[in-house]
């Protein structure tokens, strides 16, 4: 099954974590050394990394997350039985499940950001994410690389298939946007066979065309070859 982290999610959790300091404010406040991180296991990876609609395998990484006790197992199991049962204890589990581990599943930064983000979760991890600054969160410091590089290095992203990047002011003019840095950081990346489609530029209709510097997005190509 996919879901999506609402608004509400979001709203509920930092009101169960409020924030005690601007920096915490902008999603900022929580150490990554303080959150354990999910488990990981090269060998039951590679085969999804190869092929991300892998089902079986996800249920194979999902039987021994559960029996290392990480919370991902139980999230994978509940989606896959989502899958073929559209059982409202099943759905509110789910949501039991992404809300008490909210930090663990996508990061402190990110389980705490109130601006532009919507996931879609497949059996345990991140297929479809999109991710973007709006003038509060730009107002509060952020910037949209260290949201994205956040995101890429954990690893419920391990197998992403699908990104949309919104607005990326510069640092000087909210209304300028520049995706150059954003096309950097993803061409520094090592390949990767997941990710399906990449849509940098969500900025309509509030965005004029001569506000926007894109970049050359041609170099993408060998970092993410699948790109349809």
């Amino acid at each position: 099954g996919i879901t999506g982290i609402s608004d509400s999610f979001l709203a509920d959790l930092i009101e169960k974590n409020p924030p005690s300091s601007p920096e915490e404010e902008a999603g900022l406040g929580t150490s990554i050394e303080d959150v354990e991180p999910c488990l990981e296991n090269a060998g039951l990876e590679k085969p999804l990394l190869a092929n991300p609609d892998d089902e079986a395998a996800y249920v194979a990484y999902g039987d021994w997350l559960r029996e290392q006790g990480d919370p991902r197992g139980e999230l994978i199991k509940v989606q896959h039985q989502l899958i073929t049962d559209d059982d409202a204890d099943l759905w509110e589990e789910e949501e039991e499940l992404l809300d008490m581990h909210a930090e663990r599943l996508i990061g402190p930064r990110l389980a705490l950001y109130s601006g532009p983000f919507k996931a879609e979760w497949h059996l345990g991890y991140l297929r479809s994410v999109s991710l973007g600054l709006d003038e509060d969160s730009w107002d509060d410091g952020l910037v949209l690389n260290d949201l994205l590089g956040g995101l890429l290095n954990h690893s419920s992203a391990h197998f992403l298939q699908h990104l949309t990047l919104g607005w990326s002011p510069t640092a000087d003019d909210f209304d300028e946007i520049d995706y150059q840095p954003v096309v950097d950081l993803l061409m520094d990346r090592k390949p990767s066979n997941t990710l399906r489609s990449l849509f940098v530029g969500d900025c309509w209709p509030e965005a004029e065309i001569s506000w926007i510097r894109l970049g050359d997005i041609s170099k993408l190509y060998p970092t993410f070859p699948k790109l349809r």
